[in-house]
């Protein structure tokens, strides 16, 4: 009799303990139930008790979006499962318990879901997207999200998958993708800014071990050696830490934050090179800015387009302050239609790229990315056609035009077989958008796109004291990368000039004419793409660069410069 009391009590006393995070996990998500694959037309969310006690969850937490659920007295047994839903309807799967008011609790895009218990602390976050399920028709509804690896709970996209069961989930039961899938990878920095004049975000790659964030004098901000008052992470999901100091950070100051404590995720990977990450207050963007400097609107099947932007400016820009807008034309625009780019801040430090993409992962599939932090998932990409489109950036607060570009797909290499997956870089950060001649086909040698890094097709030219300069003289245009374009660059002693460039084989026969009484700056580019105008590629051999300039006062200089086309024989 003793030993059975003694053994209803620690059971019992167990069972109402304020258990630790990942105790119970949220293991299972149907948030679009239709149309039914086979099982009830009801949405759920599935609770797993990953210990070997019971758990009581009476006056435990669900939050989902901006709703807040209390447990009645209800108890989970040892790696049991609990079904929160609206109606009885999944009675039949295992054990429910009615918390949801509304059959459309949960939102098919996505939404946090977070569980705390008696204590308000914590015990499993999942913030779930429909892209999880990487699977166009399941994510049309009546599948489930299920959890690979219970053993790592804090697993993102990487850890969660679409059902492959034939019902269409697995309510109550074992998950059907359940397999090895153990986190081996540290934590990383991914960003940095300002929450507020005194207090520094850093933000990391995945939840991190809230116990381990370092003593304050662990951490060093520059210029001026100072420590932080306080340290403490940022929940729900605890993927971000705030230091707090004592005096307000200064604009015009890009600061440094060094950091040596040993940060692990709570798979218990630990960050041992540091944390080293640059942050300022950001300025007032103005037009052309941040640029538009590469368009894949035509990817490859089930793969992702991008934009990348480039600041070309010597400020640092907040890319919360800009949206972006896709049209057919220039004309068929309103700025109320353009989407933010992100919540969030989101800094962009002088001549730094960032890939504006649909989907990081599969940009990241398929082309080489040595900048991986500086991609941005905006909370809605906009919509673009494969061939032909316009793009505006458009400063938030004002709608204030900062760039825009007309892309078209005759301004693709002409010889590529298929544009498909092929990026248009943009050439000269500092010569118009709108110039088709501005554009060219990512190389072949980098992949056909460079997304957040500097493009394979980039020309900064210095600008010399001579009135016409050919750059590079000897030019290879096979698409590889390497001086596929010539540049005709002029600088000039006089404005309102008009020009007539004309391009000459050996022979002294018309191979392209690239402008004709065009009005001209002082200084500035024309380029050759090696393309003549019946839309054939130049053969190799020597041509001469002819330009004529007319001059406001009537006066006319003539110029030819040598130029030789290479190639592989």
């Amino acid at each position: 009799m003793r030993t059975t009391l003694f053994l209803c009590l620690f059971i019992c006393s167990s069972s109402v303990v304020a258990q630790e995070a990942y105790d119970i996990l949220i293991h299972e998500i149907m948030c679009d139930p239709e149309p039914v694959v086979g099982l009830p037309a009801s949405e759920y969310v599935e609770l797993y008790n990953r210990t070997d006690l019971p758990i009581n969850l009476a006056g435990w937490v669900f939050e989902h979006g901006n709703n807040r659920k209390t447990f009645p007295h209800t108890t989970i047994p040892p790696h049991g499962y609990l079904l929160l839903t609206k109606d009885s309807v999944l009675t039949e799967y295992g054990s429910i318990l009615q918390l949801f008011t509304s059959g459309s609790s949960l939102t098919n895009i996505g939404a946090r879901l977070t569980l705390r218990n008696s204590r308000n602390q914590i015990i499993h976050s999942v913030l779930y997207l429909d892209r999880w399920y990487e699977n166009s028709w399941k994510e049309e509804g009546g599948w489930s999200l299920e959890m690979v690896d219970s053993d790592n709970p804090c697993g993102w996209d990487e850890n969660w998958k679409a059902s492959t069961d034939a019902a269409g989930g697995t309510p109550g039961r074992e998950n059907s993708v359940k397999a090895s899938n153990p986190d081996l990878i540290p934590p990383m920095a991914v960003r940095s800014f300002f929450f507020n004049l005194k207090t520094w975000e850093i933000r990391f790659s995945e939840s991190i071990d809230t116990l381990i964030t370092g003593d304050p004098a662990m951490w060093l901000l520059e210029p001026g050696e100072i420590h932080p008052d306080s340290i403490f992470p940022v929940g729900p999901a605890y993927t971000a830490l705030r230091l707090v100091f004592a005096d307000p950070f200064s604009a015009g100051i890009t600061y440094t934050l060094s950091g040596s404590a040993p940060l692990a995720d709570c798979a218990g990977n630990i960050l041992t090179d540091g944390i080293q990450e640059k942050s300022a207050i950001p300025e007032t963007m103005d037009r052309n800015d941040v640029i538009i400097n590469e368009i894949l609107s035509d990817p490859y099947p089930q793969s992702s387009r991008f934009i990348e932007l480039f600041n070309r400016s010597e400020k640092v820009i907040d890319l919360h302050d800009l949206s972006i807008l896709s049209a057919e034309t220039d004309s068929t625009f309103s700025p109320t239609d353009a989407n933010l780019l992100t919540a969030d801040p989101y800094l962009m430090f002088p001549f730094d790229h960032v890939a504006v993409c649909a989907e990081e992962k599969e940009v990241k599939s398929k082309y080489h990315t040595p900048n991986p932090n500086q991609f941005l998932e905006p909370l809605s990409f906009p919509s673009l056609k494969n061939d032909d489109g316009h793009l505006m950036l458009i400063r938030t607060w004002d709608e204030e035009l900062i760039e825009q570009v007309s892309y078209q797909k005759e301004m693709h290499y002409p010889l590529l077989i298929s544009t498909e997956g092929v990026s248009l870089e943009r050439i000269h950060p500092d010569r118009s958008s709108q110039d088709a001649s501005n554009w060219h086909s990512a190389a072949e040698s980098a992949g056909f796109a460079t997304p957040a890094y500097q493009n394979s097709q980039w020309l900064n030219v210095d600008q010399t004291d001579d009135e016409i300069t050919v750059i590079p003289p000897i030019f290879s245009p096979d698409n590889d990368g390497h001086d596929d374009v010539v540049t005709i660059q002029y600088n000039l002693d006089v404005i309102g000039t008009q020009a007539t460039v004309i391009i000459y084989d050996s022979r002294g026969r018309l191979v392209r004419q690239l402008a004709s009484n065009f009005m001209v700056g002082q200084t500035g580019e024309f380029f050759w793409d090696g393309m003549t105008d019946d839309n054939r590629k130049a053969s190799i051999g020597i041509y001469i660069v002819y330009l004529e300039l007319l001059n406001p006062s009537g006066e006319v200089k003539k110029f030819k410069k040598p130029l030789v086309v290479a190639g592989n024989l």
